[in-house]
């Protein structure tokens, strides 16, 4: 239609009941019958359109005739989506809440790479057979993490133990057997008081420069050990010997005189045999005494001279 004013005059109110048959410039005319509404701004009656009365049909709507405000808001339901007709453009951020998503709904090809952030996992949700293999890395793990039951058996090495990290508490008893010692590890600090008995010692083992000063006491020495070789030259002093240790059989020929004490040469009633005898006052069993000077000889009973002996008779 072309452009054209319409004046209050040349309204019609009127509903006509057929189309005119002529219409002049200007004129607004309309006609209702059991189809619908026609109207007409024009000088042509054929140029008139139909209005349809509610409910309308597809047929009715123009494309691109229903504009978003023409939409009220619900009105779109899932029947009415095409399939694969809301696109990412259509979603609005945030808009897909839970409860838009059916269960299952979310498979992989529908998760971007690297959208599934920390807050998304569930706590407990990522179990064994989530994990790749060799994925658990050790940034991964927290300190003290790693328990004894995490510990495969034999899966400690020595490469994975730390210098000095073994200490004693770690150590089971009697888990340390001899081939685990090292040569020489065994110092003298490490051995407890007592522990080496005879058993533990080779034979010849205990040299002389393994005994300490005065170590071998009187326990320490077997019965009849210490043979002559065994003692120094002048090394059994008197404090040494018993009594009546040194028998007749001990003692050797030329006994000095000085080593026979004033009235320590008790005969009894044996016999004194001998060559010359080189001797000081002579002290006998009952009180007698012989006593030598240089010009005679005493002889005397309980401290009394009864007898004298010139030099030259």
């Amino acid at each position: 239609m072309g452009t054209v004013k319409i004046t209050a005059d040349r309204i019609t109110l009127a509903a006509l009941t057929a189309n005119p048959t002529t219409v002049t410039a200007g004129d607004m005319w309309f006609n209702v019958n059991y189809i619908g509404l026609y109207l007409a701004i024009d000088t042509v009656p054929a140029n008139a359109k139909l209005i349809r009365p509610p409910p309308f049909t597809t047929a009715d709507i123009s494309d691109g005739a229903i504009i978003e405000a023409k939409i009220a808001d619900g009105a779109v339901t899932t029947a009415k989506l095409a399939n694969s007709a809301v696109t990412t453009d259509k979603i609005a951020s945030g808009a897909v809440t839970e409860a838009k998503i059916a269960d299952n709904a979310v498979t992989s090809l529908k998760i971007s790479a690297g959208a599934v952030t920390t807050d998304k996992i569930a706590s407990g949700a990522v179990t064994t057979a989530k994990l790749a293999d060799s994925a658990i890395t050790e940034p991964k793990i927290a300190n003290g993490a790693v328990t004894t039951a995490k510990i495969a058996d034999s899966a400690v090495t020595t490469a994975k133990i730390g210098d000095a990290q073994v200490t004693t508490a770690k150590i089971a008893d009697s888990a340390i057997t001899e081939p685990k010692i090292a040569n020489g590890a065994v110092t003298t600090a490490k051995i407890a008081d007592s522990a080496i008995t005879g058993a533990k010692l080779a034979a010849s083992a205990v040299t002389a420069g393994k005994i300490a000063a005065g170590a071998v006491g009187t326990t320490e020495l077997a019965n009849s050990c210490v043979t002559v070789d065994k003692i120094a030259d002048g090394a059994v002093t008197t404090a040494k010997l018993a009594n009546s240790a040194v028998t007749d059989a001990k003692i050797a020929s030329g006994i000095s005189p000085a080593k026979i004490a004033t009235g320590n040469l008790n005969l009894g009633t044996g016999t004194l045999t001998c060559g010359q005898v080189v001797v000081g006052d002579i002290v006998l069993k009952y009180g007698w005494m012989i006593k030598e000077y240089e010009d005679r000889l005493e002889i005397i009973k309980d401290g009394k001279v009864v007898f004298t002996i010139p030099a030259n008779t």
